[in-house]
């Protein structure tokens, strides 16, 4: 069950506006006994933005998520830098860490790559796969253009 805390401003006080950009691994299958199956799922940005917030999800038989963006360009061309690092399912389940960047937030130009990595120990006789367990790098960006969405069953305008 998630929650959402919101506080009505108006446009002096809150003059941008932001939209959500998901980055989503749903096609995964985690087998029974698997010890530290990983997946990678990367996103090509297509147009400028800037990410203001950004927090992982996986449930309880998660062991680590984390978020790295690789510029295609620049002196740091193709190193990635780690955004969000964790290591606890539960905890990113109920209550991840949320990371807020301070204003403009950190850019991001057409061609850089979002890369989500999710690794799983999987204790059951059950094979996990989604939505049961999830792999989800979910972010706030300016300027706004509406909800993106890249998932791993379908390109969208966002990958």
């Amino acid at each position: 069950m998630d929650a959402v805390d919101l506080e009505l401003t108006d446009e002096a006080e809150s003059p941008t506006d932001i939209d959500p950009f998901t980055i989503v691994d749903s096609g995964f299958e985690v087998p029974s006994g698997a010890v530290a199956y990983t997946r990678v799922k990367e996103c090509v940005v297509e147009t400028p933005i800037d990410i203001h917030m950004l927090l992982g999800h996986t449930h309880d038989y998660g062991v680590h998520f984390s978020f790295d963006l690789i510029r295609k360009s620049g002196p740091k061309a193709d190193i990635p830098e780690q955004l969000y690092y964790a290591t606890d399912g539960p905890t990113l389940r109920d209550n991840p860490e949320i990371r807020f960047f301070d204003a403009p937030g950190i850019p991001l130009a057409a061609g850089d790559v979002l890369r989500v990595t999710c690794r799983w120990t999987n204790p059951t006789e059950a094979t996990l796969s989604w939505p049961e367990e999830m792999c989800v790098g979910l972010m706030y960006y300016t300027p706004s253009r509406g909800f993106l969405l890249c998932d791993s069953g379908a390109r969208s305008d966002a990958a």
